[in-house]
Parts: structure tokens; C-alpha cells; sequence
């Protein structure tokens, strides 16, 4: 990642990547997130962490979502390599639109600290970035009060933020694949 973003004045916020998986993979068990923190942006091994995962079947964040499901208590574990957190229970995903993938720096909150990695490279307009004057709930209400896409702040990029999952087994749909959501693509890979 060629770049890390933080608040001005340090604090907790949310960033989030907006899979939308082919309604042809629908069900499916979203089982593991993978987040990238940069090593010298104030981040720490060690530093607290929560995912929180929504959907949005109108594909507009900034009126709301619904909450779906969390992973919470987590911590970085990694720098400069992606951190992989296994969701569990998993979290079935059985309604068409988008995903939403967010993380929030429960650490890493000082003036200076800069926890969230943004790849520079072909901005999709998908990662979006969000805060209010305080800490986010959990789970985090949306829309946050400060909330769009990283870019509409000037800073055009994807966040470094991975999601996986697994065929479900919902009613007889029954599927033998495994796929990863890739925000870089847009597309289930």
C-alpha cells in the first residue's frame, strides 16, 4: 500500500470496501476478512481492531445498511502483510446487493497514527471512510456523520481490506466452489 490514512486529530473511524458478489453466488458463508496495516504509520502488532459486515441492497451506503454480523476484541497481527481474521460463526450472506467490509481502530487512535492502508493504484470508488465526534458505536451506525468514498476526501485509492467465503447450505442450494471477493477486480475471483 503506497499510502495510510488517519484523523487529524487521531481518533476511532471506519473504513470499509463495497463488494457486490453475482447474485448467482448467493447464498454464501462470508468465513475470513483480511486487513493490511502499514509498519511506520503508528500502527502497532497488537493494536485493537473490530470487523463489522453489512449489506446494502440499494448499493448507497451513505443512507444506511444493515448489520449482519461482527468479529470483535480482534488485534493487528501482522505489518506490512495482511492480518487474516476467521469469522466465527460465519456469516451467511443470502440477499442480493452489496457487501459492506469494515474495519475500526479501537487502538492505533493517537494524532500521528495512521491505520488504514489505501492502495493508490486505479481507484475503483469503492472504499468508503466514515467518522462522527466520538468513538463509532458497535456496531457502527450507519450513516456515519462524516461519511463518502476516500476519494471524495482527495484521496483516490482502495482500501487494503479482503473478504472470503464459502458455498452455503441454505434450503437445497448446495455449490462446491470457494471464492474470494476481491475489491480490485469487483468481481467474485
Amino acid at each position: 500500500a503506497e499510502n495510510a490514512i488517519g484523523l487529524t486529530n487521531g481518533g476511532q473511524f471506519l473504513w470499509f470496501n463495497r463488494f457486490t458478489p453475482a447474485p448467482a453466488d448467493l447464498p454464501f458463508d462470508l468465513d475470513e476478512v483480511q486487513v493490511l496495516f502499514n509498519s511506520g504509520a503508528g500502527t502497532g502488532v497488537g493494536d485493537a481492531v473490530d470487523i463489522y459486515i453489512y449489506t446494502d441492497a440499494d448499493g448507497n451506503p451513505a443512507n444506511g445498511a444493515t448489520f449482519v454480523g461482527s468479529e470483535t476484541g480482534l488485534t493487528v497481527q501482522a505489518l506490512d502483510a495482511f492480518s487474516t481474521y476467521a469469522l466465527s460463526p460465519t456469516i451467511p450472506i443470502t440477499v442480493a446487493g452489496d457487501l459492506l467490509v469494515m474495519v475500526v481502530n479501537r487502538g492505533s487512535i493517537a494524532i500521528g497514527d495512521f491505520p488504514a492502508a489505501l492502495d493508490e493504484t486505479a481507484s475503483q470508488g469503492r472504499s468508503w471512510v466514515g467518522f462522527d465526534a466520538g468513538a463509532p458505536a458497535d456496531p457502527p451506525v450507519l450513516p456515519a456523520t462524516t461519511m463518502g468514498t476516500i476519494d471524495s476526501f482527495g484521496l483516490p485509492g482502495n482500501w487494503m481490506i479482503r473478504a472470503n467465503g464459502a458455498p452455503s447450505r441454505i434450503g437445497h442450494h448446495i455449490r462446491n466452489s470457494r471464492f474470494g471477493l476481491c475489491h480490485r477486480k469487483r468481481t467474485l475471483c
